[in-house]
């Protein structure tokens, strides 16, 4: 008998199955086993978690729920969250779920439980599954059950706004024998930060850009519900967003308060048309790190605009964000450069040849702020 096999016949003694009230406590201990963090408050922070965005949110789909897995004792052993979201697609209603992380106690890790509660997850009825937090362990579990990595996604693009500082920060952080020099030379850096942007400032002076009228203003969820079909009209696949919705998405993603305050803006023409928003974390390193943009196609460039001086005058040394191909002429023409984002996996799985055509094609709309990565549950002990 082959070892897979025997693990397929063990595990039907056992349970997967979909996520309950009574199953957050003992989902929180395994959590906290796996990821190894010994916080006193956070058995209680991690059931918080469990319990809002697995079983709280807003169009909670029990079709498409978080799983666990149940050993042959009947102990929660493995834990897979799952979100579901509702999208368009050519003008058509679908589900979307995206996977969170998933942990598994050892013994139940050995007979591959993982692989089984990610194969339950990709076979339920949702029409795209995804997630954009994988490492390659997962990529290849996800490849292996016919999921397909999204290449453009795993790229990622920065713009410099304070090189030195910048850079200074960066080595400090990935060599800390170099940290007690980096602080040392920290006012220097800044100073040739102020004179490169002097310098900058007078080169563009030399050629004044049109100037055109904007307002910018914080982003309220109404607003961004009321413009949402407007300005997606160009993507085949889109989120589905409504005021309850991006209510509930506001107030999660600025609990994750480990990533830094989360900035979320609006601009709005002359005539008060929303063009365009943005959101960014600005990170403890003074980086934004940068959820989603979103412009009508005549405001891209300005809309970059408004979020490089925005971060600036926040203090941000750079702007990261991941990329979106409808956004890579006006990021080019912002300055910007494109890197490889190794940490970070885009997957996904779909038995819809016409919806994984969209998603490669970059006729996808699916930003960070739609899938797992701002989550963070272990940031938040």
């Amino acid at each position: 008998m082959s070892l897979e096999l025997a693990r397929v016949r063990t595990l039907r003694r056992q349970a997967i199955r979909p996520l309950t009230p009574d199953d957050v406590d003992p989902v929180a201990a395994v959590l906290q086993q796996v990821f190894r963090t010994d916080s006193p408050a956070a058995p209680s922070r991690l059931a918080d978690y469990v319990r809002r965005l697995c079983l709280e949110p807003p169009g909670y789909d029990p079709e498409i729920p978080s799983l666990v897995y149940e050993d042959a004792q009947g102990r929660i052993a493995g834990f897979l969250r799952v979100s579901v979201q509702p999208m368009m697609f050519d003008g058509q209603p679908i589900r979307m779920a995206c996977s969170g992380p998933f942990a598994t106690l050892p013994d139940a890790r050995a007979k591959g439980a993982g692989v089984f509660l990610l194969r339950r997850f990709l076979g339920g009825p949702q029409d795209l599954s995804i997630t954009d937090g994988a490492n390659d362990q997962g990529r290849l579990l996800w490849e292996r059950l016919g999921g397909q990595t999204v290449q453009a996604h795993c790229l990622g693009w920065i713009r410099l706004l304070r090189p030195a500082t910048f850079a200074s920060d960066y080595i400090a952080r990935k060599h800390p024998g170099f940290r007690t020099l980096m602080t040392i030379c920290r006012p220097l850096s800044m100073l040739v930060d102020r004179a490169g942007r002097t310098l900058i400032k007078r080169r563009l002076s030399l050629s004044p850009r049109p100037l055109v009228h904007l307002i910018e203003e914080d982003l309220a969820p109404r607003a961004m519900a009321a413009a949402w079909p407007r300005l997606s009209a160009r993507w085949r696949l889109r989120p589905d967003y409504d005021e309850a919705y991006l209510t509930w998405l506001f107030d999660e993603m600025s609990r994750v308060i480990s990533r830094g305050p989360l900035v979320r803006r609006q601009i709005r023409s002359e005539g008060d048309k929303l063009v365009g928003w943005y959101l960014y974390y600005l990170s403890p390193h003074r980086v934004a790190e940068v959820m989603q943009i979103a412009a009508s196609e005549d405001h891209e460039a300005q809309v970059l605009e408004c979020l490089f001086a925005d971060a600036e005058r926040r203090g941000a040394s750079a702007v990261m964000g991941r990329l979106e191909p409808w956004l890579i002429h006006p990021l080019y023409r912002n300055r910007c450069r494109g890197y490889y984002r190794a940490s970070t996996v885009a997957l996904a799985h779909t038995r819809r040849s016409d919806v994984a055509a969209a998603v490669h094609a970059g006729q996808a709309f699916l930003t960070r702020a739609d899938g797992e990565w701002w989550t963070g549950f272990r940031e938040q002990l």
